[in-house]
């Protein structure tokens, strides 16, 4: 879902890309390209497992400060993560 939605945020930048010359790609590339894509799916799946099992992980803690401190520190590492894996998929989707 959050894929597709962040799809659906860059597709007006889609005509003007497709306007521009393609570049030519081997057939490897593309496959290296997709393989990356789809390794890259798995670990946005895990990366959303983890989160929400934080954000419950947060709610059991909520009266201990310094575990919640805790658990945010790497609720914010995942979402960073999220966010480089997110773009690099743009870009090899742009490339596909």
């Amino acid at each position: 879902e959050r894929r597709q939605a962040v799809l659906d945020a860059a597709a007006p930048a889609a005509p003007a890309v497709a306007a521009a010359p393609a570049k030519q790609k081997s057939a490897g590339d593309a496959r290296a390209a997709k393989k990356e894509l789809q390794k890259i799916e798995r670990r946005l799946d895990k990366v959303s497992e983890l989160e929400a099992k934080l954000h419950e992980r947060i709610a059991e803690q909520a009266t201990d400060f310094e575990a919640v401190a805790k658990l945010d520190a790497e609720l914010r590492e995942l979402a960073a993560e999220r966010d480089e894996l997110e773009s690099r998929w743009l870009e090899l989707a742009e490339d596909v």
